[in-house]
């Protein structure tokens, strides 16, 4: 009867001996509810199983109402975290900028020149914050650190150290001025780093010497038998371009051969052209000219050849060199 009495009380038909047991997940059951809606919490229904479930059911609910209470303040840490962050790079990048803002740089670095020989030209050179010894070197080897360059008289730095600028005139340029050179400045005292300039060419640019019509003033020919005319210009740098002219001033495209060879200095040229002809009864008195020229001086130097028909014999004298 007291069995029944319980089942009752306990409102299930599960009864067995474990029912003291039961009674007390009941009264935890009903406590637990009254707790989960003391917190808002909406799990009332949940079944308990053991004796246990209400405290694991109490830290969760804790752990929820504690996560909402974490988690603005975790975002508002991260948020200061990032903003510290974020001005610690600034403050390292305007730093690096600072840095470099003070290191030796090139302004104006020296380019690729040509000059004729004899003239003046002048390499420029500017440098920024300069602090170490600055020099220039021709083929790699120095020329010295004083503006004034000593055993290089045709040689100087001119400028100011005020501007930074140190740029190399060479006066009266000679065919040995023909280099590369570059501008350096070596480390500063606090540690600047040294740097070099890109190097430049400078190409010396001579004149051909006047072309001369070999085999002797009078060269004869049998008529209808080819004569071959052979004009030579020395020493150009670049090479002469050498071209022949008719009496009526046309230019030969046919028969003519060019070549070029370097002579020992290994610097200037000697150009070569041939010019093959047969010689006609109507090529008397006919002037044949060899010109020859090159980038230092554009104007033609010259050497002509009259052809003089005598019978069956062709004459032709060379005409002294003239420069047009």
């Amino acid at each position: 009867m007291d069995a029944e009495a319980t089942e009752k009380a306990l409102g299930t038909s599960n009864f067995d001996e474990n029912g003291d047991f039961l009674q007390r997940n009941k009264v935890a059951d009903v406590t637990h509810k009254e707790r989960l809606a003391d917190d808002n919490i909406a799990d009332k229904d949940l079944p308990i199983d053991n004796f246990k479930k209400p405290r694991m059911l109490r830290n969760s609910a804790k752990s929820r109402i504690t996560s909402r209470h974490v988690n603005p303040l975790f975002l508002l840490l991260r948020m200061v975290f990032e903003m510290l962050l974020l001005r610690r790079l600034c403050f390292l990048l305007v730093l690096t900028d600072f840095v470099s803002a003070y290191q030796q740089k090139f302004a104006i670095e020296p380019q690729d020149q040509s000059a004729v020989i004899g003239s003046r030209v002048t390499l420029p050179c500017r440098v920024v914050h300069k602090a170490g010894q600055l020099q220039w070197t021709k083929d790699d080897f120095g020329l010295g650190t004083h503006r004034h360059l000593m055993g290089y008289e045709r040689y100087k730095m001119i400028g100011s150290d005020e501007e930074g600028d140190y740029s190399l005139d060479i006066r009266d340029v000679t065919i040995d001025d023909d280099a590369l050179y570059q501008c350096q400045v070596s480390t500063g005292p606090k540690g600047e780093a040294a740097i070099r300039s890109k190097s430049a060419r400078l190409t010396v640019l001579v004149p051909p010497e006047p072309p001369k019509i070999l085999k002797g003033p009078v060269l004869e020919a049998v008529e209808d038998s080819e004569v071959m005319l052979e004009c030579v210009s020395v020493g150009g740098k670049p090479a002469a371009e050498i071209t022949w002219v008719d009496n009526d001033g046309g230019v030969f495209s046919q028969g003519v051969t060019y070549t070029v060879e370097q002579m020992s200095d290994g610097r200037r040229f000697i150009a070569r052209s041939q010019l093959r002809l047969r010689p006609r009864r109507h090529h008397h008195e006919q002037t044949y000219t060899c010109q020859a020229q090159n980038t230092a001086d554009r104007a033609y130097r010259a050497a002509t050849v009259k052809l003089k028909h005598q019978g069956e014999t062709a004459i032709c004298s060379v005409n002294k060199t003239r420069k047009t």
